[in-house]
Parts: structure tokens; sequence; C-alpha cells
């Protein structure tokens, strides 16, 4: 039992990497360890079923396991946002303001030829005609379109604090410092602790949302 138990930690975290590795583009609808879960355990589940050789608690064991470790790593992924960016990942953006981020498609592996169609897709002729394409964390594309009649957006808004946390990354990429932050948020009255979520919207705009008392 400690054998299979081992074994079907070994092989989550194996294929978890490999996910991580093979890119977003990969996933489709799903995140990583979802996509893990539904391989393996539609591959598991059959095994006691179909080989009635094998000891049905030997077949549960490793099914268990898996939904241990989803529930698991969905529960830290909700209470740590650095946790949640290594496994999951960050939203990239791969058009900035009607410019193809170069770097960003190289990462995802993406051709024009890709990027083109999953513009078109989104009712844009071309790239000058979005503001914002983002490759959101489970591989989806996500398009802003430009609006014509309207000067471009300064910067693409950034999730500055998630769950009472200020994300450095999201920081950096938004051009801002720690302490503009933090007083914004205590201009709304509220401790960092006590925010839900915060963008930074440009312009020295933020949008500011409190917790919800439980």
């Amino acid at each position: 039992m400690l054998v299979s138990f081992i074994r079907t930690i070994t092989i989550y975290v194996l294929l978890m990497l490999a996910m991580r590795l093979m890119g977003k583009r990969q996933l489709g609808d799903l995140q990583p360890g979802e996509l893990i879960i539904t391989i393996i355990i539609s591959d598991l589940a059959a095994i006691p079923i179909t080989n009635t050789g094998v000891p049905l608690i030997q077949g549960l064991i490793p099914l268990i396991t898996l939904v241990i470790c989803e529930l698991t790593v969905s529960a830290i992924s909700l209470r740590s946002t650095g946790f949640r960016r290594r496994a999951l990942g960050s939203p990239i953006v791969v058009i900035d303001n009607g410019t193809v981020v170069q770097k960003n498609l190289i990462r995802l592996r993406f051709t024009l030829d890709d990027l083109l169609g999953e513009v078109r897709n989104c009712s844009c002729a071309s790239f000058a005609d979005v503001a914002f394409a983002i490759v959101e964390t489970d591989g989806k594309f996500s398009v802003i379109a430009a609006d014509p009649s309207a000067p471009p957006p300064e910067t693409l808004p950034r999730m500055v604090v998630s769950d009472g946390k200020i994300d450095k990354n999201e920081l950096a990429a938004a051009g801002l410092d720690e302490r503009s932050v933090r007083d914004a948020i205590d201009r709304k009255q509220l401790a960092l602790r006590n925010v839900f979520y915060c963008f930074y919207l440009g312009g020295g705009k933020y949008d500011i949302v409190g917790r919800c008392a439980k």
C-alpha cells in the first residue's frame, strides 16, 4: 500500500512539472492539475475494473491519493499567491497596444499564424485592432479590442494586491512601488490584510475592494 501511495505521488509531481514545461497552449481549458487528474484517473480506474486479479484496495489507493493531491493543491493555491503562481503560472500579455510581444510569443511557442487566428476568432482583423491580448493560466486567449474613437489605454490594469498580499511581479509590471499601493489602500481606510483585490488602472487610479465580513 505504501509503495502504491509513493508511486502515485511521484507520478503526479512529475506530470505536473511536465505539463508546466510543455507550455500553456497544451493545456486547453484545464489547469495543469485538473488535466493530470483527468488523464491518470481514467487509466487507473480501468485497472481494478478490467483486471479482476488486482485487489480492489490497490486500485482505490492511487485514486484516493490523486484526489487528496488535487484538493491539497487547490487549498494551498487559495491561500498562497506565490504557490499559485508557481503551480499554475501567470497570465501572459502577447499583444500590447497593437504591438506583438515577441519574447512572450517565443516563450509560449506561438507562431504569428497561431496568434492571428486567435485574434480573428475574437473579431479583430489585425494586431493593430487589439489593445491587449492575454494568454490566461488555463490556456484561453483573451482579447481587449482597441477603440478607434478613444486614445489607447495607458496600461493594462494590473491586480497588484490579491487576498491581502501585494503581488510583486504585478507591481513591477505596473511600474509601481509598494509605498504608492499602500498609500492608496490607506486612503480607502483599509488595512492591507483586509483588501480582497486592488487593481492599478493607470494614471494613478486604483480599484480597491475590501474583504466581505465572514
